[in-house]
């Protein structure tokens, strides 16, 4: 790996974790535990990164689930009616090829 590849792997890895958000955890006398944006006072803290984004709405996700299943329904309807048009060509294919092997047969 060149110097320039892993000077530049290192400039984004430190940018990314200063724009993440950090906490403090700590726990009070009483056993409160307790999350803050600063350290508290003469007490040890565990730095703790910041969550992760809200998930997405969840009206919206459903919405998009119910999109995606009627896609999939009509596809599989689809696919189903063109196995079904497929099955029904077949057999007429072989009732044509039964019906031209007995004229054969006759004609010898």
């Amino acid at each position: 790996m060149s110097r320039f590849t892993l000077a530049a792997a290192c400039v984004l890895m430190a940018a990314q974790a200063a724009a993440a958000p950090s906490f403090y955890k700590w726990v009070d006398e009483n056993g409160v535990v307790t999350y803050s944006q600063t350290p508290p006072p003469r007490q040890p803290a565990a730095r703790v990164q910041g969550a992760p984004p809200p998930a997405e709405d969840p009206t919206q996700a459903r919405e998009k689930l119910d999109q995606q299943i009627k896609a999939l329904d009509a596809a599989r309807e689809s696919r189903l009616a063109t196995e079904a048009e497929e099955e029904q060509e077949r057999a007429q294919q072989a009732q044509i090829d039964a019906a031209c092997e007995q004229a054969r047969q006759r004609l010898q």
